[in-house]
């Protein structure tokens, strides 16, 4: 078999970078819902396994289960159903628009300058057929 048409073993360099960018979002949005909603400082005790988990629920399980462990995890911090409930909600949406927003300039860059792992693989009449819906 031709080695250059093998497929890869593990992940593209591109991924990691993005999910260590989503872990940063995540980590970023909040840390700061957190803050503006509570006044209070959140350890890194709290906000390291918090947003690892996350994120990782939100991006490879559900949005909603990430939206329900962030919220009984804030609750497990003492917070109050309000507070937790606007910080959770907050949080969730924040970082689901500003990766949105991520990966369409990043798919978008990567597609101008052909870097494998963020091109967008699809072709001029799949993607009519995906705009023009079912």
């Amino acid at each position: 078999m031709n080695p250059s048409v093998q497929a890869s073993t593990g992940p593209v360099p591109a991924d990691l970078f993005l999910l260590a960018l989503a872990f940063l979002l995540y980590y970023t949005f909040l840390k700061t819902s957190v803050e503006v909603f509570t006044y209070r400082r959140p350890s890194l005790r709290f906000l390291i396994p918090a947003t690892i988990l996350g994120t990782f629920i939100t991006l490879y399980l559900d949005i909603f289960l990430g939206l329900i462990f962030l919220l009984i995890a804030l609750l497990l911090w003492r917070l109050g159903f309000r507070e937790a409930f606007v910080t959770a909600l907050t949080a969730e949406f924040g970082f689901l628009v500003s990766f949105i927003v991520v990966v369409f300039f990043l798919t978008l860059f990567g597609t101008i300058a052909g870097i494998e792992g963020l091109e967008l693989n699809v072709d001029w009449d799949e993607l009519l057929h995906i705009f023009r819906g079912p």
